[in-house]
């Protein structure tokens, strides 16, 4: 009986681990000034949420659509970035204009964007840098060509 409960206390943390990495590949690469590591958003996610085979829950309820189906790891993931504001792009210090001209300090050509790239710490190709290259493009969009 001791072997037979410690297998499945073994196989328990196993499952912990498995489903601990997994959430933690799932966070996007998080913005400078919340101050936290994947490690530490994946922390935040267990507070609440739990991982069962018939889905995700938090707080002690079942996830589910709008079409009360269980959500997906993945869209529960997304959901925990979207709700603490994690998967917004800081946009600089002020509005920008609308129209015309890209605003002031906003990079105008491809050369200016990785500049400002590589000022913010940010990787090409990265969510981050695809989203501000979207912002940058809605005001100029030239700089895309």
């Amino acid at each position: 009986m001791e072997k037979d409960t410690a297998i499945d206390d073994i196989q328990n943390s196993v499952k912990q681990k498995e489903s601990r990495y997994k959430v933690q590949s799932l966070f996007p690469d998080l913005p400078e000034n919340t101050g936290l590591t994947k490690d530490e958003a994946t922390s935040l996610f267990f507070m609440n949420a739990e991982i069962r085979e018939d889905g995700v829950y938090k707080n002690g309820a079942l996830l589910k659509d709008n079409l009360e189906r269980p959500i997906s790891l993945e869209d529960a993931v997304t959901g925990f970035v979207t709700e603490k504001g994690w998967n917004k792009v800081p946009t600089g210090r002020g509005g920008g204009a609308t129209g015309g001209n890209p605003p002031a300090g906003k990079p105008k050509t491809f050369e200016e964007f990785e500049a400002t790239l590589k000022e913010k710490g940010l990787t090409l190709g990265s969510a981050e840098a695809n989203a501000l290259l979207q912002e940058v493009a809605k005001d100029n969009p030239e700089i895309l060509d």
